[in-house]
């Protein structure tokens, strides 16, 4: 891999001691981003999880209510159709 260092892993204690010898407290900044980086992986696995669970009981309620909403739409659309028959009936005389 040519020397770089790409994982969160930190590199061995040689690597650390080379890079600390070129510019010194890199060292300390290698520990310090692979933290931060580790620490954003981490709050965005949460804030995913989270999403997750509301995804889940937001699908959950909207199963729940969506067979109550169709049957009083179907018990509606019943009654509406019997008394909307009942009210031509009475005004064209027919069924009398």
């Amino acid at each position: 891999m040519n020397g770089h260092h790409v994982d969160l892993t930190p590199p061995d204690p040689i690597l650390l001691a080379e890079y600390e010898a070129v510019l010194p407290g890199s060292a300390e900044r290698i520990f310090a981003m692979t933290e931060k980086k580790l620490d954003a992986e981490i709050y965005l696995d949460a804030a995913q999880l989270r999403a997750e669970s509301r995804a889940f009981v937001g699908a959950t309620y909207a199963a729940a209510f969506f067979w109550w909403v169709a049957v009083a739409a179907a018990v509606g659309s019943l009654w509406f159709y019997r008394v909307s028959c009942c009210f031509d009936r009475g005004r064209h005389g027919v069924g009398a």
